[in-house]
């Protein structure tokens, strides 16, 4: 338990370095129209959410063009999976040591949506690393993270996909 709390600050530590550095650097933007869309999310919101779904039926997205990588807590039991990450995947400095989570961070998607509300510091140093060109999320959470914020209720993703979409138009990226 010590551990995991010290590896949580250190974590802490690389991701405010590396954030400054992506600050100096700059954040690479989008051009052109959505295809591919990377989704990270925690477990909870996964599961009380049919993602995938709404994500084809609002913004009209194949599934087929949607990648989910979902947040899970640990636990000894559970068998390793292509779609879920943990705090075990996830070394001192925090490098990865999940392939299948290192793959998903390279796809340079041309939207890569955070639907963490609750300041999930591994979800967002995956989000500060990821080479998504467009990155979107919660306004509540870190703002240094992210090209677009929208301000919503945690839960109501329906709602928070439909609002994406109203500003995706808008900036002529669907």
């Amino acid at each position: 338990m010590i551990f995991t709390g010290l590896k949580k600050k250190r974590i802490q530590k690389v991701f405010e370095k590396t954030i400054r550095k992506s600050k100096q650097i700059g954040q690479s933007t989008m051009d052109g129209s959505v295809e591919k869309i990377g989704v990270l999310i925690d477990e909870e919101t996964y599961l009380k959410n049919d993602v995938e779904y709404l994500l084809q039926s609002i913004l009209g997205i194949d599934t087929s063009h949607i990648q989910i990588f979902i947040m899970r807590k640990f636990k000894k039991k559970d068998k390793p999976s292509d779609i879920h990450f943990t705090v075990k995947d996830f070394g001192w400095i925090g490098e990865i040591h999940n392939q299948n989570l290192q793959n998903f961070l390279e796809i340079p998607f041309d939207l890569l949506i955070n639907f963490d509300a609750y300041n999930n510091l591994y979800i967002k140093y995956l989000t500060l690393i990821s080479k998504g060109k467009f990155k979107v999320g919660y306004a509540k959470t870190d703002d240094r993270l992210y090209n677009f914020m929208i301000v919503h209720k945690e839960d109501d993703l329906k709602t928070f996909i439909s609002e994406l979409k109203k500003y995706l138009k808008i900036l002529n990226k669907l």
